[in-house]
């Protein structure tokens, strides 16, 4: 898989991870309006409180992810344009040797 494919990939899980997200919160915010007991309204809470650690644990794996993409992109990059000068350096010293024989 490519890299721009893995990151499309992944812009579509963040999507798909926000979407459920929002519909969580709006599900709590709807049970949030019932007359809740005290015990009901803790567990509301450890509820409401779970779902955010779980988005924020979420952004950050998906962050890092991008990163590493990213970084496995520009290191990549730079394989490339090694690769490029290594082969200048041998048509330099080819040109260079003849030039030095042609004297």
């Amino acid at each position: 898989m490519s890299e721009e494919d893995a990151l499309r990939m992944l812009e579509e899980a963040k999507k798909e991870r926000d979407q459920r997200y929002l519909l969580l919160k709006g599900q709590i915010q709807g049970i949030r309006l019932l007359k809740l007991n005290p015990e009901g309204k803790a567990s509301l809470a450890i509820y409401e409180m779970m779902i955010d650690e779980s988005q924020r644990i979420w952004n950050d794996l998906a962050r890092s992810a991008e990163q590493q993409i990213r970084t496995n992109q520009k290191i990549s990059n730079l394989e490339t344009k090694m690769k490029e000068l290594e082969n200048d350096i041998l048509q330099l010293r080819l040109t260079l040797d003849k030039m030095a024989q042609d004297r």
